[in-house]
């Protein structure tokens, strides 16, 4: 049985390799035979070329990865004043699990309004997404052990998003995409920092990444020979 499911470093790594690879090798393919293109609003992707699409009217998903940006703890906590304020390492695993739940509801809310079911079984027409969100960096979290008055924010944080797509029957890989954004980058005003304010950045992006994903990869490569 196929698998699809990589460790955290091989991840990271992907995403890394792909984002250096626009600039070093740029119009080239990669080793696994996809080519570079032009797709939307992604800095960089990667598509099988010539590849039909059309076949695919259900998506199934593993599990998201998220990763906090390398040392994000250590240097959050280097900037607290008081020691009351500083993130723990639960309060690392508590941000990410709660990304995970988000990127989750997105990704089926999303796929569903495209008409593309979200199932649990692989097939001809199921198409397998790995979904990442990596260097994902919060400036302001609010945790629960925080105190004293909320720091003002226009933008929320920062992270790129990584996705891979996979013909489920063959085991194929299909397109390779990534970037990078600034969370909140909509808004106009400063506002103060809350749960409340960075879950809705996290989703807005995540959904606006996706109908990218769908729209300029999945749509648009359907019916190609």
């Amino acid at each position: 049985m196929l698998k699809f499911i990589k460790k955290a470093s091989i991840i990271a790594a992907s995403a890394s390799m792909l984002l250096i690879s626009q600039a070093s090798f740029a119009g080239k393919k990669t080793d696994d035979g996809l080519t570079e293109v032009k797709s939307g609003n992604f800095s960089v992707a990667y598509i099988r070329e010539g590849y039909d699409f059309s076949q695919f009217t259900k998506v199934k998903f593993v599990e998201p990865h998220v990763k906090m940006k390398k040392n994000w703890r250590r240097d959050y906590n280097r900037s607290q004043k008081s020691l009351a304020s500083r993130a723990s390492e639960s309060d690392v695993e508590g941000i990410v699990d709660n990304v995970k739940g988000i990127y989750r509801d997105v990704l089926e809310t999303e796929f569903s309004k495209m008409g593309m079911p979200v199932v649990q079984e692989s097939g001809a027409d199921v198409l397998i997404l790995l979904p990442a969100l990596i260097n994902l960096d919060i400036f302001q979290p609010d945790l629960n052990n925080a105190s004293g008055s909320k720091n003002q924010i226009k933008q929320s944080g920062s992270a790129t998003v990584y996705f891979e797509l996979y013909n489920s029957a063959t085991g194929e890989v299909l397109a390779k995409m990534a970037e990078t954004k600034m969370l909140g980058e909509h808004r106009k005003s400063f506002q103060n920092s809350s749960a409340v304010i960075i879950d809705g950045d996290i989703k807005k992006e995540l959904e606006t990444w996706i109908n990218q994903l769908h729209d300029n990869v999945i749509k648009t490569n359907a019916n190609k020979t």
